[in-house]
């Protein structure tokens, strides 16, 4: 956790809700920092704060973002024809103007947020596709449709882990077969003519335990490819009101302290600011404690107060895969993101 949020309120991660098969990140309740003092105006808010709530995303905006400073990013060459696609009619003379692009994404939204099954989509699509237009071009079963949005995502790392989490399977144990510190094997020997073969010899090679981690660097290089929100992330020092008020971040004497510390860091005002929680949670919706999986979330400190809880800015960094939960083991899968950080800090030095 960011010291700059010492004794400030947070939200409780258990208040947190992950979409993993859409990837559309964390939901997480907003809160506002308390003055002591009745609630003024907020003359400076943005007026699309609440953009991430609309029917619809802004898709100008979020291919200016897929654009990014260099092209060797994920799907880049498939940019035209996501360009294209959010630009072809669903039908011609569609009324609401949905693009090819858009109804796949409002779909693909709705099958995540209800639940659907593969199969079941797949016969919803079928079902609207007779429906439509013979001419319209809505996908016609789930892959399809997956393929239309497919470039639009971002890369996510699978590491195995030791299922007693003494180790990652990264880095310099990345070949290894077995931990080097309780000896426990890293593949499950799932049938029983494996049981007396070398782990090379098993075809079907499943690993005791994952971590599923979601590389920083991309994401925030989308972020300030927008204008729109390369402006937000200034908002702690080109708007923010200082006064004796603690309404941000920005405001505790703990923030103060890091800019002391690291001048170099603190004069530019691009620089980001990070808080980082995490809880438990049981993915298969009852309240057992049988397993836990545990969730990593962070949130941007350098957005403004009605602005960095929004789901739309907070990013799921990795997820730690149960049923046992890390305990104070989990600082073997924070290495991934200080890793991560520091290449940043590195480079921006």
């Amino acid at each position: 956790m960011d010291e700059a949020t010492q004794g400030c309120e947070m939200p409780n991660p258990d208040q947190c809700h992950m979409d993993v098969e859409s990837n559309i990140g964390a939901e997480a309740s907003s809160y506002q920092w308390n003055t002591g003092k009745p609630k003024r105006p907020l003359e400076n808010q943005d007026i699309d704060a609440d953009d991430d709530d609309l029917d619809m995303p802004d898709f100008a905006a979020m291919i200016a973002d897929f654009k990014g400073p260099k092209k060797d990013m994920i799907g880049y060459k498939d940019l035209p024809t996501i360009d294209a696609d959010s630009k072809k009619e669903l039908y011609p003379g569609c009324k609401k103007k949905y693009s090819k692009l858009s109804a796949t994404l409002a779909l693909l939204r709705f099958k995540a947020a209800n639940g659907l099954s593969n199969k079941g989509f797949t016969e919803m699509l079928g079902l609207f596709k007779e429906i439509l237009p013979e001419d319209n071009v809505l996908p016609r079963s789930t892959n399809e449709a997956k393929k239309i949005v497919c470039p639009l995502e971002l890369e996510v790392q699978k590491i195995h882990a030791c299922v007693n989490d003494c180790i990652l399977y990264h880095g310099e144990y990345k070949d290894l077969r077995a931990c080097p510190t309780c000896k426990h094997a890293r593949y499950k020997r799932r049938r029983a003519k494996d049981k007396y073969k070398l782990d090379d010899e098993i075809k079907t090679r499943i690993p005791f335990k994952v971590v599923w981690y979601l590389p920083l660097i991309p994401r925030l290089r989308r972020l300030f490819a927008n204008p729109r929100e390369a402006k937000r992330l200034r908002w702690h020092h080109d708007e923010r009101t200082a006064d004796k008020y603690m309404r941000h971040p920005k405001d505790g004497a703990q923030w103060e302290l890091i800019d002391n510390k690291f001048e170099d860091f603190a004069k530019d005002p691009r620089s980001i600011r990070l808080g980082e929680c995490t809880d438990g949670m049981n993915p298969f919706g009852d309240m057992s404690t049988n397993h836990s999986t545990w969730p990593v979330l962070l949130c941007i400190y350098n957005l403004a107060p009605w602005l960095c809880m929004k789901k739309k800015y907070i990013m799921m960094s990795m997820i730690i895969q149960g049923p046992k939960q890390p305990g104070n083991d989990i600082d073997i899968y924070f290495q991934l993101l200080v890793e991560e950080l520091l290449t940043v800090w590195i480079d921006a030095l």
